[in-house]
């Protein structure tokens, strides 16, 4: 019997090992669409598809968040070629994943951001029967108060701050009992928000935290008051890092957990190029904010750069392009883009302009979340999906 249990936990232990490597595993293959030939490269990542097909001595990196994709998913693929624009359009099993690439300049655009440039390309892309149903105005306007109104759904959850709170799951979540204008001591973690009690007038001894799964409210105390002087340098691994000048400490708050670690010496924690390091409390004083940018060489070529764990969004000039961390030779133009600040999240970005927040992914084109009547008034107002 002893035996028979060990073979079994063997056994298990070899199967989990294969799926795990089959998972993970890259497999190479072609596909012929009328008399086009594509070298097809598939890798299941953990969370994610990626794709490069080369054809015309080209390549053309994917990412698709999607899950139960087959092994050699894509069946068929569209394509156009002229002096200008060499286009592609594969199904995954039949179903279009992305908007149609196009290289021009040796660079990626996708056919969103191009249409009607060609006329000759708009008339091959308006003959792709299973590309005529996408991108259609299906924005719903859902009003929530007089000042909020939200559009398009993401599929997403939305949470914002306001002056007594937040809004999560379009509920009011009440947490001061006066407006709060300037609640800069406060920020968004993993499904959490956290903010310094502004009930208190010149000083505070407690966070709120809220739940955004079911809007729980709950506190985190500490011993000594905190100086509403104080702000948030960071976050890193869901751990929100608070500095206060006044009383020379770094907060660390885990909010899940809801335990604080306190460092109080002269030297405190500082996060930058994707490694920790000490500085002085000195330095810290001057609202020194976390970093991070890392050493790669496409941060020195553009003005600005967000990364996440697929993709650098690289900003120059006020145009935004996207390149993708499998295959950093080619890069993808994105949108024009009329503010410096986004938000990146999978392949979806989102960013305020004016007194909307829109977002962006290939699959959608641009457009517009929601609108808020006080984001051009109020620098502190922040949002966040997840």
């Amino acid at each position: 019997m002893k035996k028979r249990y060990i073979f079994i936990i063997v056994f298990l232990i070899i199967l989990v090992l294969f799926i795990r490597r089959t998972n993970n595993k890259t497999i190479k293959y072609k596909v012929k669409t009328n008399n086009e030939l594509f070298s097809i490269i598939e890798k299941n990542n953990k969370n994610y598809y990626y794709y490069d097909i080369k054809w015309n001595k080209k390549e053309y990196p994917i990412n698709i968040f999607k899950s139960n994709i087959k092994k050699k998913s894509i069946n068929k693929i569209y394509n156009y070629n002229d002096d200008i624009y060499s286009c592609i359009l594969p199904l995954f099993n039949g179903e279009i994943l992305t908007d149609i690439m196009c290289y021009k300049d040796n660079v990626i655009y996708n056919y969103q951001a191009i249409k009607n440039e060609s006329e000759k390309l708009d008339k091959y892309v308006d003959s792709i029967e299973e590309y005529k149903t996408l991108y259609k105005d299906t924005t719903k306007e859902n009003k929530y108060n007089n000042i909020i109104t939200f559009y398009n759904d993401v599929g997403k959850s939305i949470s914002i701050t306001t002056y007594k709170g937040i809004i999560s799951k379009e509920k009011d979540v009440k947490l001061f009992d006066k407006d709060v204008y300037s609640n800069k001591i406060s920020a968004y973690v993993d499904k959490y928000y956290i903010t310094a009690d502004y009930n208190s007038n010149y000083e505070f001894n407690k966070f709120y935290i809220v739940n955004l799964n079911d809007n729980e409210i709950s506190t985190i105390k500490v011993k000594n008051p905190i100086s509403f002087d104080s702000y948030v340098q960071g976050i890193v691994d869901n751990k929100v890092y608070i500095f206060d000048p006044e009383n020379e400490i770094q907060y660390e708050i885990e909010l899940k957990n809801k335990k604080i670690n306190i460092t109080s010496d002269e030297n405190i924690k500082y996060y930058s190029n994707k490694k920790w390091s000490k500085v002085s409390v000195k330095q810290a004083k001057k609202e020194l904010l976390f970093d991070y940018s890392s050493l790669d060489n496409i941060y020195n070529e553009y003005d600005r750069v967000y990364e996440n764990s697929y993709y650098y969004y690289c900003i120059k000039k006020n145009k935004l392009y996207r390149i993708n961390k499998n295959n950093t030779k080619v890069k993808t133009y994105i949108i024009d883009l009329p503010v410096n600040e986004i938000t990146i999240q999978d392949d979806y970005l989102y960013y305020v302009d004016n007194n909307e927040l829109y977002y962006y992914s290939d699959i959608t084109g641009l457009k517009i979340l929601l609108t808020n009547r006080e984001f051009e008034f109020n620098k502190y107002i922040k949002y966040y999906i997840y």
